[in-house]
């Protein structure tokens, strides 16, 4: 006989957190250009501004231009935005 296995109603609220946080950073995520996104990652990751910038081989000023208009598209600091995609949630862009 085939058992059902036993879910928590908490499991259930969870998982459903997960799925909307997941959909609303692909939204995110589809508003932002690629480079956009390489900034988000090197933001995460690196803290420096000059060194992020080298990382990606452009100028400050190039970064600071994709930095603004970050901030400008999700009406949210940059790096409050790296945050946001790569240390609350699983998803990997």
């Amino acid at each position: 006989q085939y058992e059902f296995p036993v879910i928590s109603f908490k499991s259930i609220i969870n998982n459903f957190d997960s799925i909307l946080l997941s959909e609303k950073i692909v939204g995110i995520t589809k508003l932002l250009t690629d480079r956009e996104l390489d900034v988000l990652k090197e933001l995460h990751g690196n803290r420096n501004t000059k060194t992020a910038a080298c990382n990606l081989h452009i100028s400050l000023r190039t970064f600071t231009n994709h930095r603004f208009n970050i901030t400008k598209k999700l009406a949210m600091p940059a790096l409050d935005a790296a945050d946001f995609i790569f240390e609350c949630s699983n998803v990997n862009l």
